[in-house]
């Protein structure tokens, strides 16, 4: 079940004369009306009776609304021939013989209530049902009220439907006024639409046992116009296909397919890791930045093309900078990031970073598995390992040297781990240390919750840590971490049987609430 918004207008009668065949894309053999909210209805005209003379002739009105929808890029009232400069022009298929007028003249009353400048009065929406499914009359009543009123609509505004069943998809045109019948005539506000419609069409599926059709912005899917979907074969197993490999290639298909299979295998935390996780797919990204320097576009480009697409034309609700760091909630640190999104280093200071690799032993193993925290955990032959990850940022303007700072970094992590894990009593192997998110050769990533997330540490006011600061610095560490993960650092185990800590057979354990 889909909806659609079409174009509003200022005036009801092309909608009216379009929802009963009048310029439509099919022919229209047979009309249901499904009254609304609406006191009047479409009158059967007599055989040989015409209809008003105001009415008749609407090719002036339609071509307008024809032009105006070719010119915003929308499928409304347009696949009919095209004229010499490649405009679509509007089919003139013939309406069903039926005297609207009423339906006219109540629509234009109830917005003669507003007393605002608004201009765009009269709406258009369509739903329609997957192939081979059908409604009764009844229900697309219920429908028709359901729908209307999670679009905010209700018994205080007009509206009714045009049900059309002599199609492939079974599906409904809804006429609507936007003025409420209130004192100053207000407005049913209609942003966001699209999304209202979506909560909607999930509901009603539901409701009456229809298929379940995935929101685009969570399925991947796109909406393709009516050209191209003639042009890449006319029938969607063809068009898919077709977009994905062949001559007529489609490379925004190609990305959107690789970008999904991507975020299907493990969606990235931030973009440092959707740089990498893309680049390992064969997506390369590239991009725009504003005036300021900071990144407002992002561009796409699959491998074996040259061609770079905006976010906005693979995939806007999802694939744009904005959704990417909102709706998908990516993480955008420019200190951490603007490296591997190919941006200049931040002005904000530089950053450098710390990694331990701490080997567990298998209490902490099982733990870590029965409570499903959020870790890194990597293992190497029968050993495993757990990630942690150091942050420091340096403020510009200040005589450091990056090495130096490390050395003081891996000091200070050392000293920590050897609190939490007792690494220099011989209770756990000392840690494996790198730099600047380097994996250790011959670590397999296991299970990542945390990307590159990293503990801050702070600045030193010196040129070094001094003894006292890196002690105050580690215990505050230590504390954080402990609060955080003292259920496997430190698991509260009754053992049975024979356990040694990192031993090659795993042994059973039994917890004391167990």
């Amino acid at each position: 079940m889909i909806h659609k918004k079409k174009s509003f207008g200022d005036t009801p009668a092309p909608r009216l004369n379009y929802a009963l065949g009048g310029g439509h894309e099919h022919k229209v053999e047979k009309v249901d009306f499904i009254p609304g909210t609406m006191m009047s209805e479409p009158v059967p005209l007599e055989k040989g009776q015409k209809m008003p003379d105001v009415f008749v002739d609407l090719d002036d009105i339609l071509g307008k609304v024809g032009e105006r929808t070719a010119t915003n890029g929308n499928s409304t009232d347009t696949d009919g021939t095209t004229d010499a400069n490649g405009s679509q022009e509007p089919k003139k298929n013939k309406p069903l013989a039926y005297d609207w007028t009423d339906l006219n003249d109540e629509f234009e009353a109830a917005a003669s209530l507003h007393k605002g400048k608004g201009e765009k009065l009269y709406g258009h929406y369509i739903i329609s049902l997957a192939p081979g499914e059908t409604l009764t009359n009844e229900q697309w009543g219920e429908v028709l009220e359901e729908y209307m009123n999670a679009m905010g609509y209700d018994e205080f505004t007009k509206f009714c439907g045009f049900r059309h069943s002599n199609t492939e998809n079974d599906h409904l045109h809804i006429l609507t006024c936007r003025v409420r019948m209130e004192h100053g005539g207000p407005l049913v506000d209609d942003s966001n639409d699209y999304e209202k419609g979506m909560k909607a069409m999930r509901k009603l599926e539901i409701k009456y046992g229809l298929r379940i059709v995935a929101n685009p912005e969570d399925s991947w899917g796109v909406e393709i116009k009516k050209g191209e979907f003639k042009y890449l074969g006319g029938d969607r197993e063809t068009v898919l296909r077709n977009q994905l490999e062949g001559p007529k290639k489609d490379w925004a298909a190609v990305i959107r397919a690789l970008v999904k299979k991507t975020w299907a295998d493990g969606k990235p935390r931030d973009m440092g890791e959707m740089v990498r996780k893309l680049k390992a797919s064969g997506v390369d990204i590239k991009i725009r930045k504003n005036l300021e320097g900071q990144p407002e576009g992002i561009s796409y480009c699959a491998r074996g093309s040259d061609v770079w697409i905006s976010g906005s034309k693979v995939m806007a609700k999802r694939l744009t900078w904005q959704n990417l760091v909102g709706r998908e909630g990516i993480h955008y640190n420019p200190l951490k990031h603007n490296e591997a999104l190919g941006l200049p280093p931040s002005q904000d200071g530089l950053l450098i970073r710390v990694d331990a690799y701490q080997q567990l032993n298998r209490r902490q193993i099982v733990v870590i598995k029965k409570t499903k925290l959020s870790v890194r955990i990597y293992r190497q032959g029968p050993h495993y390992f757990a990630g942690l990850g150091f942050d420091q940022t340096l403020q510009t303007g200040k005589e450091r040297y990056e090495a130096m700072v490390h050395e003081q970094l891996f000091k200070l992590v050392l000293a920590l781990l050897n609190m939490l894990f007792g690494t220099e009593i011989g209770r756990a192997p000392p840690p494996i240390m790198t730099r600047d998110y380097e994996v250790p050769e011959g670590l397999e990533e296991l299970r990542n919750d945390v990307g590159t997330d990293g503990w801050e540490v702070p600045e030193s006011d010196g040129n070094r840590l001094s003894f006292g600061e890196k002690k105050q610095i580690a215990e505050e560490l230590h504390d954080e971490i402990y609060e955080e993960h003292n259920e496997w650092i430190d698991p509260k185990f009754e053992t049975i049987g024979k356990t040694l800590d990192n031993d090659d057979v795993a042994p059973t354990f039994r917890t004391k609430a167990s």
